[in-house]
């Protein structure tokens, strides 16, 4: 048997890109967990998990977020003898043979997590991902260069360090998780041959023309802006981050609010995605 067992964690999915996912998760492994967050499309979740026999369906009944459904995948997975949890959001796809390469390199020392580069479809080209790796077979990254999709976790290191923060509900979950591995003495392994495509946002892009050019407004919703900002504040008080470490993820945040507002007039969410960021910027020091 295997000894990695897979979680996907939907939520109103889109169904072709399910398929997709799973099909490629199950050309690799015997164990898929997909636990659902209350997808308002539920009826047609099921009726394509019926493809999948071996599949195992929990219904949440409502959006519980990321970290509490790894947290339990990885109690189911501990509790049926899985060494690893691989973690999966919905819309990444896995490449061929990633697990076995995965498992070449299981036996390092103090290997927390084991990921992927990332392919993200509406940045780069795969082109682009490539000529950005090194050249060795693997790397070892900090807690910025590796997201949960398409990772896979050592499980008893898992349930040693607490799991995955609750807290986060989306976004910051795998930095958070990463960054509090390192803290205790574990490593964050890229397999730099494997390259997982990974779709962000919660919807297509939108494209404005402004002045001469043509610019791409965020794919995320409004919310999207709240937790990633709390998260944020919350993750830099949490780990007591120094000023210089501040400074960078203060500017991220100020680049961001600078182009909103310079693009206020063709995107109809920008004041709410304004309220967002301040709202979640100061609940992140109430977390």
């Amino acid at each position: 048997m295997c000894s990695v067992m897979a979680v996907v964690v939907s939520y109103n999915p889109i169904l072709p890109l399910l398929r997709e996912n799973l099909q490629a998760l199950f050309s690799q492994l015997d164990r898929v967990v997909l636990m659902d967050n209350g997808s308002q499309n539920i009826d047609e979740v099921r009726t394509l998990l019926q493809q999948f026999e071996r599949l195992q369906l929990v219904e949440n009944g409502e959006n519980l977020g990321l970290p509490v459904n790894y947290n339990r995948a990885a109690r189911i997975a501990h509790d049926e003898g899985f060494a690893w949890l691989l973690t999966m959001d919905q819309d990444t796809i896995i490449p061929d043979g990633m697990i076995d390469a995965f498992l070449q390199y299981e036996s390092l020392e103090n290997i927390a997590v084991i990921g992927p580069a990332i392919w993200e479809v509406n940045r780069a080209s795969i082109e682009e991902v490539r000529a950005a790796l090194q050249n060795e077979p693997y790397s070892y990254v900090d807690e910025f260069s590796c997201i949960s999709s398409a990772s896979m976790n050592r499980v008893d290191t898992l349930l040693k360090l607490g799991g995955f923060d609750e807290k986060l509900f989306i976004d910051w979950v795998d930095i958070d998780y990463c960054k509090n591995a390192k803290v205790h003495g574990y490593s964050i392994l890229r397999v730099n041959s494997c390259i997982a495509r990974h779709q962000i946002g919660d919807r297509p892009e939108w494209h404005r023309r402004f002045l001469w050019r043509t610019v791409t407004l965020s794919k995320y919703l409004p919310p999207r802006y709240y937790y990633s900002n709390r998260n944020q504040i919350y993750y830099i008080r949490k780990y007591d981050l120094p000023f210089s470490a501040r400074l960078v993820l203060y500017w991220r945040t100020g680049k961001w609010m600078i182009k909103t507002l310079l693009f206020l007039p063709y995107d109809p969410e920008a004041l709410q995605k304004i309220r967002m960021t301040f709202r979640g910027l100061r609940d992140g020091h109430r977390l």
